[in-house]
């Protein structure tokens, strides 16, 4: 299959750390070029095409020859990691061919202005498709579908579509004896039990941590469970890390709390290694999966989630891991979802007494540990292998190309031509008065007929020849 894209390799963002979006868009290419045989085509800017990629399923297309490549392409989709899908709707529209438009819905922040130009604005289809990670997500965009129609009158006529995301998954990550090795590594104490929680370092974007720190101070006054640690790894974003490690010295836990920060794939194996149990309690509205549960659970460890978003889809209690309940403050809300979103965690309270007891059991029952380890590693590789997520992906394409080519050639609504928006702009139509006037043409200087011949060269058209020569009085 060929994919057709806009814009510069997501290799870019992955590189200089541009958050979960980069390194996901990325796999993703990445993963339906290796196992799905698919090439990418990525219409850059004309500077931009010399410089052809390396991997030798990219190819790189000059955004003057679009409509040329179009012809000679067969091509499955217009793909891409956003909702800003403007152009490819109106390249569609120009070219004339059923090619399906898949957008992929990673964040929410960012995709309600879009979403609503896209449903509005653009001249989307039955074959189009919007792709989100989770049920959870999928049931976010279709509400605000909904308010578009109810409020526009316009209703999207694409499909909405549940496609995890996937790791990579190797038996390498399911071997117990590479706990101690691990520990070793990352020059951690290899003695006592550790509670992990992996994500970015945000208060805007990202979980609050100092419920988790609560509930760890607590667990630790225990005197049974004073060796337990808690690892705190993710990538730095802003200010939230120092007031985290700011607020960690002040309540005295800087030696019984570990940050690990900005490290590469090879750590992060090593830090799910290292670890007993892990824990995220997600509170905020923009997220529709998440990754790091994934990857835990891959690795053999049981997992604590908040009951939120696509973390529900995540878990089954007491079989790989426990959800905690949440509850929400709708008096702390702004009515306007656009306006909430920033400040929609401060209305979430999650059930810390829940994430405390859970926490005592796992800390204490090692056999509780490893059932529920075992049974996470089944589900990872059941449901989020990217063998499996990108036949998924490819079942889905199939049924898009299906829908368009029983559709009849692309005909929406054309713009209009000029003559009819500039009609008042001239004195008269032209006619053409001097065609069989030869006395006229035989004036013709040499000059005049080297202009003619190079003008030949740009058109084949006789009547466009005749008011040229009109217009430059020959």
């Amino acid at each position: 299959m060929k994919l057709l894209t806009i814009g510069q390799h997501f290799d870019v963002l992955k590189q200089i750390g541009f958050c979960g979006f980069g390194n996901v868009s990325f796999s993703f290419d990445q993963k339906i070029k290796e196992i799905g045989n698919a090439e990418i085509h990525r219409i850059v800017f004309n500077k931009s095409v010399e410089e052809q990629p390396q991997d030798k399923s990219e190819k790189r297309i000059s955004s003057d020859s679009i409509y040329r490549d179009i012809r000679n392409n067969n091509y499955s989709a217009f793909y891409g990691h956003y909702f800003d899908r403007w152009a490819e709707f109106k390249i569609r529209e120009s070219s004339k061919q059923n090619i399906p438009v898949i957008s992929f819905a990673h964040d929410l922040i960012n995709s309600f202005l879009p979403l609503k130009n896209l449903v509005i604005d653009s001249t989307h289809s039955n074959f189009d498709s919007i792709i989100v990670p989770s049920y959870s997500g999928k049931q976010v965009i279709s509400n605000y579908l909904n308010y578009i129609n109810d409020n526009y009158k316009k209703k999207f006529l694409g499909k909405i579509e549940v496609i995890p995301y996937g790791i990579d998954f190797t038996p390498k990550m399911t071997l117990s004896s590479d706990k101690i090795l691990a520990r070793k590594s990352l020059r951690i104490n290899c003695d006592t039990r550790y509670i992990l929680s992996v994500g970015r370092f945000s208060k805007l974007y990202k979980t609050d941590l100092i419920p988790l720190i609560v509930v760890f101070n607590r667990i630790i006054k225990n005197k049974e469970f004073d060796d337990v640690r808690l690892i705190l790894a993710g990538s730095i974003m802003d200010n939230y890390y120092f007031e985290l490690v700011d607020f960690i010295n002040k309540i005295g836990l800087s030696e019984k709390i570990v940050f690990i920060t900005n490290f590469s794939n090879s750590d992060k194996l090593l830090i799910y290694k290292a670890a007993d149990v892990f824990v995220s309690l997600s509170d905020h509205p923009q997220e529709t999966f998440g990754i790091s549960p994934i990857e835990a659970m891959a690795c053999g460890l049981p997992l604590i989630l908040s009951d939120w978003n696509g973390y529900k889809e995540l878990v089954i209690d007491n079989k790989n891991g426990y959800k905690i309940p949440t509850s929400i403050n709708k008096r702390l809300i702004d009515d306007s979802i656009i306006d909430a979103l920033g400040g929609y965690s401060k209305a979430i309270a999650i059930d810390l007494h829940m994430v405390y007891e859970r926490l005592l059991l796992l800390l204490k029952d090692k056999l509780k540990r490893q059932y529920l380890g075992e049974n996470g590693v089944k589900v990872a590789e059941d449901s989020y292998c990217w063998e499996k997520i990108v036949d998924r992906f490819k079942l889905h394409l199939n049924t898009l190309n299906t829908i368009s080519r029983n559709n009849p050639i692309y005909n929406k609504v054309k713009e209009p031509s000029v003559s009819k928006i500039f009609n008042h702009y001239y004195t008269e139509i032209y006619i053409q008065n001097f065609k069989n006037d030869q006395s006229y043409w035989s004036s013709f200087s040499n000059e005049e007929d080297q202009l003619m011949s190079e003008f030949k060269k740009y058109t084949s058209s006789q009547d466009y020849l005749d008011f040229f020569k009109y217009k430059y009085g020959m």
